[in-house]
């Protein structure tokens, strides 16, 4: 074998070496996604399905008229924020209430992340408790 081949030969090898290691990593990469959870919290800012859906019951349930329905889409222009002033005046929820889960959604966000080994029911779980824990707080900035 001449010297150019056994250059050629070695240089093969450290080329399979390397894509050996970059398929253990894309390997490791697929099985750390296949194990990170789901947002608990589903997106609706598209499914104007939700959305419609979410105001159907309002009316069949008695909180809601399609009028009052309309007077808000009419004020606030886009759905959710239909919504959620709807149900605040509506006094289904509160501000504070609002404020708090909000809170706490960003607070797990910030501690916990997208990869916290933990299933999405565990960290709704906790989520929930956090919120009724900082709920019978008082608001020290009467932001609320």
């Amino acid at each position: 074998m001449s010297r150019k081949e056994s250059d050629l030969l070695v240089r093969l090898e450290q080329i399979e070496s390397r894509l050996t290691e970059r398929q253990k990593k894309i390997e490791e990469l697929e099985q750390r996604l296949n194990i990170r959870p789901a947002s608990p919290l589903m997106d609706v800012a598209q499914d104007v399905a939700t959305y419609e859906g979410i105001l159907d019951l309002l009316v069949i349930k008695g909180y809601a008229t399609d009028a009052e329905i309309q007077h808000y889409l009419d004020t606030y222009k886009n759905f959710w924020s239909a919504i959620v002033h709807l149900l605040i005046d509506k006094t289904l929820i509160t501000e504070k209430e609002l404020w708090c889960a909000s809170i706490a959604y960003h607070h797990f966000l910030r501690l916990y992340g997208l990869n916290s080994g933990k299933s999405p029911q565990e960290l709704m779980t906790e989520r929930r408790e956090f919120i009724k824990k900082i709920l019978v707080m008082n608001d020290p900035f009467s932001v609320v």
